[in-house]
């Protein structure tokens, strides 16, 4: 496996060879994920898209190591999480989330890497 940093502390065990790529945000911190038969993207910030609106979706509430996330899948390759509070701030909750698309065979490594989200405790 290879542990991937979302930003501020916030990491998830990948597939081995799994290549992040950061990317420049405005306003939080973003990037890309891709491994073999997966694509991901992560939006770590205030505004991050809780996914309510994803067409044909169901969801399960999971609990990470005592932090309330959601998992979202919806036909055909899509598998999502989100996690509403990662960290509380002046100016709003700090939430993350992580959107993927893979195939049939990578489909538990995705499952099993959205599902490893470790986040540090609260200072």
């Amino acid at each position: 496996m290879t542990e991937i940093d979302l930003g501020n502390g916030v990491t998830l065990q990948a597939p081995d060879g799994a290549v992040q790529t950061p990317e420049q945000g405005i306003d939080s911190i973003i990037g890309r994920i891709r491994g073999d038969g997966f694509e991901c993207q992560y939006d770590h910030g205030l505004y991050s898209n809780d996914m309510k609106s994803v067409e044909n979706a169901e969801t399960e509430a999971l609990d990470l190591s005592g932090v309330s996330a959601r998992l979202v899948t919806a036909p055909p390759d899509f598998i999502g999480l989100h996690v509403p509070v990662i960290a509380k701030t002046v100016i709003g909750d700090r939430k993350l989330t992580v959107t993927c698309h893979s195939n049939d065979q990578a489909r538990q490594a995705v499952l099993d890497m959205l599902q490893s989200l470790h986040v540090p405790p609260a200072e």
